[in-house]
């Protein structure tokens, strides 16, 4: 399965909710995400641009927690990957199997996300810890299906949404902490 994504830093949320509503997106969930991203055990996954991500999520009252695996980005435009997701029943466990496998946490991010959703493209209204507010715009689609138009399917998303592409960042939130960092 391909993630095709497309990620644009913005200033204000409400007016991007008034234009999701607007735009005929409906507004679906609110939810506390947690990242915990690990190393490979025999490559550095920020030099082949790859991800092992565990998350939780908490809605308040329930939290889950899935394991992601991100391939590297497929096009220079996009945040389009691969994208291989198992849901888990334990994430505490995950996460200690992980590290007894030698996997080493590099970075937990931690972001606020309020879910839209339209036809096959869902908009995420992300804060994020430490970076502020962002929106990402997904589609997911099987390998063999046209990504170059699915990309510009998004873009034209983010131009109705009043979203100029030059705030687009093909920067993963990992990426961007990582680099307040240094």
């Amino acid at each position: 399965m391909l993630e095709i994504e497309i990620k644009a830093k913005i200033d204000d949320p409400l007016q991007i909710v008034d234009a999701l509503i607007h735009n005929g997106f409906l507004a679906e969930k609110n939810l506390e995400e947690t990242d915990i991203y690990y190393n490979g055990i025999d490559r550095s996954f920020a030099k082949t641009d790859e991800a092992l991500r565990l998350r939780f999520t908490s809605s308040g009252k329930t939290t889950s927690a899935a394991i992601t695996y991100k391939g590297p980005k497929l096009d220079k435009i996009s945040q389009t990957r691969k994208e291989l997701e198992v849901s888990l029943l334990d994430g505490p466990t995950m996460d200690a199997l992980l590290r007894e496998l030698g996997h080493t946490p590099v970075l937990t991010v931690k972001k606020q996300r309020q879910y839209y959703q339209k036809d096959k493209i869902t908009a995420c209204l992300d804060d994020v810890e430490g970076l502020g507010s962002y929106l990402e715009l997904e589609m997911l689609a099987e390998e063999k299906s046209n990504r170059d138009q699915a990309v510009a399917e998004l873009f034209a998303v983010l131009k109705a949404l009043g979203v100029a592409q030059t705030s687009c960042t093909r920067k993963s939130y990992l990426e961007m902490l990582l680099e307040k960092l240094d």
